[in-house]
């Protein structure tokens, strides 16, 4: 169950986005580390999706403002669509 629910959140990234070549270790490893600090695994896709859309400034900055808020996960993800806009 546990590895049938982790295979479910396994985004290939293999693409190009906005002509740009995609790295998908790069994107995988900010997708990895936004899921161990927000605690949200269910939310690995949308994770990706930030990691290919903002810049890792951006991307850090949201965290950073996030873990201060009662809901982290929730304000990371208010934030990230705030700035895809």
């Amino acid at each position: 169950m546990a590895e049938q629910m982790m295979s479910d959140y396994n985004v290939n990234v293999k693409q190009s986005f906005k002509n740009n070549v995609i790295d998908n270790d790069k994107v995988d490893r900010i997708a990895n580390r936004l899921v161990s600090k927000l605690g949200n695994r269910e939310y690995r896709a949308f994770y990706c999706k930030v990691a290919l859309s903002l810049p890792e400034n951006v991307i850090e900055s949201n965290l950073e403002q996030s873990l201060k808020g009662r809901s982290p996960a929730k304000y990371f993800s208010w934030l990230s669509r705030k700035s895809m806009q």
